[in-house]
Formats: C-alpha cells, sequence, structure tokens
C-alpha cells in the first residue's frame, strides 16, 4: 500500500490493523455494506462481527491504495479523529517529545499517515525515521513521568476552556476532568457554576437515559453472544452435514461398485451355463457357417481383384496400345508405302517428296515391328532352371529381389548350366520382371545403382532422352555368344564377317537411339578407328597378344568418369576381371547374352 507515492510501513500496517478491534458494529457493519465482498458468505447485515473484523485486516494487507472507506473507518479507530486532527502542525512538532510518552510513537505516526493536511502527513515519515521517543508501547512509568509535562502544557488552554465554559452557563462537570499539575494553582469554583433546577432535570434524565443505554447494550451483548453461540452451532451442523454427504457419496460409489460386480458374476454364470448347454449344438453349425463366409469372401476378393486388374490392364492399354491396333498400323503403312515406291518408279518425273517419306514409313514400320517383337510373349521355358526362376520372379515384389537374381544368374553364366539361347531367355525373364515392378512402384532407375538392373536402367534413361555410353568388348561377345555368331565363324573361329555382323547389330541400334553412344572395341595388330554413324564408332586397340583392347576400354572409362560424370556408363563383358576393374570407375556390367537379348529382332 502507498501513500503520497511513498509505501507504507509495515508497523503502521499492523497498528491499523489492531486498531479495527476498536471499531463500533455500526461502523463495521456500514464498511461491510460499502464492500460486498467482505459479506460473502453471510446474509445482510448478519455478518459475524469478529469475522468482518478479520477480513477487514486481512484486506488491509491486500490493498494498493487506501480507500477513503476504509480511512474513514481507520481515522475513528486510531488517534486522528480524537487527537491528531485538532492539533496544529506546529503543536505536533512542540509537544511530540511527550505525546509519543504517552500515547506511544507507532499510534502517533499511524494517525499522522491518516491526516488531510500534506504538512502533517509528511511528519510520519520524519517520526519513523528519528522517533522522538523509543518505538515500544508506553508504559506506565513513562505515562507517569510524561503526563505532568503535557498537563502543564494543556493547563492554559484548559482554564480558557473552563472560562469560556463558565460565561456559557455549562456545568463545571466538566471542569473536574481538568487535570492538575504540580505545583499547579487550580482557580476555586465560583457560584456561578452551580446547576440550576432546570439543568439538575436535564442531568437527571440523562442520567435514566445512561441507564437505559446500559441495559440496552447488556441485552445487545447477551444477544450478540447468543448470534455467535448460534453460529459456531451452525458452522458445526453444517460440518456435520459435508461428512454425512461425503459418508454417502462413499456408500453409493461402494454400492454401485457392488451391484457391477454381482451383475458381472451374474452374466458370467448365466453365459457359463448357456455355453455348456448350447456349444454342442452350436459349434458344428457355427463352423459351417464360418467355412461359407470364408468361400464367399475369396470368391467376392478373387472376382475384386480381377475387375481391378482388368481395369488396371484398360488404362495401361490406353496408354500403350493394343498388339492388334499396331498390327492395323503396319498393315497400312505397308500399303501405304508400297504405293509411294510404285507412284515413283511409274511417273517420269517423281515428286522429290515420295522417297523421304516412303523412308520414313519404312523407319516406322521397323519401329512397329522392333514393338511387336520386344512385347511378345516368351515361350514356355523348356529348362526346368528357367521354369524354377520364372515361378520365383513371379513371387518377387522388389526390385532389390529381381537384382540379386540377376547377380547370380551373371555368376554361374561360366559354369555352362544354360546354353546361350537359355541364358538369353533368363535375361528376358529378368527383363519382364523388372518392367512389371516398375510399373508397380513407378520408379525409375537413375541415380539408383544399387539397383543393378543395368538393362533396365538403360531403357529408361533412353526413353527419357538422356545421353548414355555403351562400351561393348567385341571378341568378349564372339567367343561367348557362339550360338547367335556361329554360322559368320571362320574355321571354328569368329572372324571378319562375325566382327562385322555384330558390327551391323549395333549399328542398328545405333540408328534407334541417337543418345545413345557406342564404342565396339576389338583385338587388332595395328591401332585404328572408324566412325559407322553419328553415334558409333569401332576401335581396334592395336599391339600384341590376347586382351589387348582391354586396357584402352578401361582408360576410356577413367576419361568418361571425369568428362561425363553424370551419364550413364555401360561395359558389355563377360570377363569378372575386367567387370569389376570397370565398376570401380563407376560403370555398370551388361552380360553379352543381355545385350543380345536386347538386339533379338536383329539377330
Amino acid at each position: 500500500m502507498t501513500i503520497d507515492d511513498q509505501p507504507v510501513p509495515a508497523l503502521v500496517l499492523e497498528a491499523w490493523k489492531q486498531s479495527i478491534v476498536r471499531a463500533t458494529p455500526a461502523a463495521i457493519q456500514a464498511l461491510v455494506a460499502q464492500q460486498p465482498e467482505l459479506g460473502a458468505g453471510f446474509r445482510i447485515g448478519k455478518i459475524d462481527l469478529t469475522i468482518a473484523r478479520n477480513r477487514i485486516q486481512r484486506r488491509l494487507g491486500q490493498l494498493q491504495e487506501l480507500p477513503c472507506v476504509y480511512r474513514d473507518l481507520l481515522v475513528q479507530t486510531t488517534l486522528s479523529a480524537s487527537l491528531v486532527s485538532v492539533l496544529s502542525q506546529q503543536v505536533l512538532e512542540r509537544w511530540a517529545v511527550p505525546l509519543c510518552h504517552c500515547f506511544g510513537t507507532v499510534a502517533l505516526v499511524a494517525a499522522l499517515y491518516l491526516d488531510e493536511r500534506d504538512a502533517v502527513r509528511h511528519l510520519a515519515p520524519q517520526w519513523l525515521a528519528h522517533p522522538p521517543a523509543p518505538e515500544e508501547a508506553p508504559t506506565a512509568d513513562t505515562v507517569r513521568v510524561a503526563a505532568p509535562r503535557l498537563q502543564a502544557e494543556l493547563l492554559p488552554l484548559l482554564a480558557h476552556l473552563h472560562t469560556l465554559s463558565a460565561q456559557a452557563g455549562v456545568s463545571d462537570a466538566a471542569s473536574s476532568v481538568v487535570p492538575t499539575a504540580p505545583n499547579a494553582h487550580t482557580p476555586a469554583p465560583t457560584p456561578s457554576t452551580r446547576r440550576t433546577a432546570n439543568e439538575q432535570r436535564l442531568m437527571q434524565a440523562w442520567r435514566e437515559k445512561d441507564k437505559e443505554s446500559k441495559r440496552l447494550r447488556r441485552e445487545l451483548n447477551a444477544l450478540t453472544g447468543q448470534h455467535q453461540q448460534q453460529g459456531q452451532a451452525l458452522a458445526s451442523a453444517q460440518h456435520a452435514l459435508e461428512s454425512a454427504k461425503t459418508l454417502a457419496a462413499t456408500a453409493e460409489a461402494e454400492r454401485i461398485a457392488l451391484q457391477t460386480q454381482w451383475e458381472t458374476r451374474v452374466t458370467q454364470r448365466v453365459t457359463a451355463l448357456w455355453d455348456e448347454r448350447l456349444l454342442p449344438w452350436l459349434r458344428p453349425a457355427e463352423t459351417l457357417a464360418d467355412e461359407v463366409a470364408a468361400l464367399s469372401s475369396n470368391h467376392s476378393s478373387l472376382l475384386q481383384q480381377a475387375d481391378a486388374l482388368l481395369q488396371r490392364q484398360a488404362a495401361h492399354d490406353r496408354l500403350h496400345g493394343l498388339r492388334s491396333q499396331l498390327r492395323t498400323e503396319l498393315l497400312a503403312c505397308q500399303q501405304a508405302h508400297a504405293r509411294l515406291v510404285q507412284a515413283h518408279r511409274d511417273a517420269l518425273r517423281p515428286l522429290p517428296e515420295l522417297l523421304p517419306l516412303a523412308q520414313q514409313l519404312q523407319a516406322r514400320m521397323q519401329h512397329i515391328e522392333q514393338c511387336l517383337h520386344n512385347h511378345a510373349p516368351l515361350p514356355a521355358p523348356a529348362h526346368p532352371l528357367l521354369a524354377q526362376m520364372e515361378q520365383t520372379l513371379a513371387t518377387q515384389q522388389t526390385l532389390d529381389g529381381v537384382a540379386a537374381m540377376r547377380r547370380a544368374l551373371q555368376a554361374s553364366a561360366t559354369l555352362g548350366w544354360l546354353d546361350n539361347q537359355s541364358l538369353q531367355q533368363a535375361y528376358a525373364l529378368i527383363d519382364q520382371a523388372s518392367i512389371r515392378l516398375y510399373a508397380l512402384t513407378s520408379t525409375a532407375p537413375r541415380g539408383a545403382k544399387n539397383l543393378a538392373l543395368p538393362l533396365r536402367a538403360l531403357q529408361t534413361e533412353l526413353a527419357q532422352g538422356h545421353p548414355a555410353t555403351l562400351l561393348v568388348d567385341g571378341h568378349n561377345v564372339l567367343f561367348t555368344q557362339t550360338a547367335a555368331f556361329k554360322p559368320w565363324y571362320e574355321q571354328g573361329q569368329p572372324g571378319a564377317q562375325a566382327r562385322e555382323h555384330l558390327t551391323a547389330l549395333l549399328v542398328a541400334t545405333a540408328q534407334r537411339y541417337p543418345t545413345l553412344h557406342i564404342h565396339l572395341w576389338f583385338d587388332g595388330p595395328v591401332l585404328s578407328d572408324s566412325t559407322r554413324a553419328a553415334n558409333m564408332r569401332v576401335h581396334f586397340s592395336g599391339g600384341q597378344g590376347s586382351d589387348r583392347a582391354d586396357a584402352r576400354l578401361l582408360a576410356y572409362l577413367h576419361h568418361l568418369q571425369v568428362a561425363t560424370p553424370a551419364h550413364l556408363r555401360l561395359l558389355v563383358t563377360q570377363d569378372q576381371a575386367q567387370a569389376a576393374q570397370a565398376e570401380d570407375t563407376g560403370a555398370w556390367i551388361l552380360a553379352p547374352a543381355e545385350l543380345l537379348y536386347w538386339v533379338r529382332p536383329h539377330i
């Protein structure tokens, strides 16, 4: 709490709280009527005075500013109204020592804080900082010593007041309260101070009224005590009522718990009896119903799967087309090509656009034939290992599993378990499985080398128009794929005709894919390079000995690793040592049989 922007000291606040005890019941009731929060829980005018005083004292400790209603009450309960308000600042300063000795420094300071005069309020912090007398409550000895001094100071004032009262005809009863200081002369009463008959009658009436007021006060005190006793009895009854309610709630909760437990046990027992009597009859019926439901659900589930799969196939057909549509388009292209060729032959002055258009139709027919051949259903594998491999690939659900099977197939190629034709069929099965899984997962192999599916990666890169480089170890392909190139062998060995046939295959592939750069390497005594197409070059290594092209292949791969690190690079070889060194440069390894499967329409 603050007064004049200064905090009120704790001693003063405590003195104010102590003075509340001296407040009259009427003053307490008036304050409670003006401050409703003080009478919370009580009817209007029925609040217990002790409780009200306690609430007022507690409220004084919580206020930030002193309201007028609280100030008016404190003025009546402290020395402010009875002493400080009738004394001037000069009198207070001159009589500070005897006043503090008689009434106490803290009590006077508490009254000074409540005065309406700024100069008087400013005395309060000064007296606290430099007390005129000790701050302890005055004792009988200090009062006995200070009283004569204060009486001596007040004696002239009291004499003047006595003279004025005598002149006004007031009785000398007031003069009897004038203290007599030691060695002080008190004037004797004069005959004019005796009471008249009228005054005596008034005095008698006043005494009767005083007796009546005392009697009424005693009755009021008795009634107040009875009211307090009844309030205490009511509080005890309310406490007993709350305890009874708590016990009733606890008993109700226990009753509900017991009832729930009893109902549960009854339900369990009834269920057990029903199960004992009815389960032998119901169990076969339930088993039959479950079997019927299972069959129905399986049947409906299979039908739903079939419908969903047919819808997906229809969506794929709308996107990629049908074989019948390609055949129809191929037939129309053949007829149009034949008419263009016949028109060019028969015309005396053929138009220059006839041959270019015929060449475009020829390229379109080759592309359609390529699509029909690439997507043709694979024949049923005759080799038992191929049949087992087909079953395993059908159950694969991830590309990692397909890649693992490809690595196993590549490692077993040197063992001779499968001939070249069966090996190509095995790579075809792997390619078909990878196509199926890519369609399901909608993922692309670009940057996903860990899948180890180089053929699928190459096809996806080319379909997206990205550049790629294919390096082919020609003699490794010719010597390992004897079934494919045996018709062009010379004296049991692959010669110039076999090399030319492999070169023609790769030239056709290069023409189909403009973004694919193919480099075909052969072992040869003379170092030479030749360009067979815009994106197809043939290299002869030169030098002596076998595997002379390996070093140049690896050197070129190192060059590509630095020059075009983001482009896809593949090496076609079945040499494991060469493949390991090529993988260190970031290249992917493609098996010769896998390459021939990819270009099989031209074999």
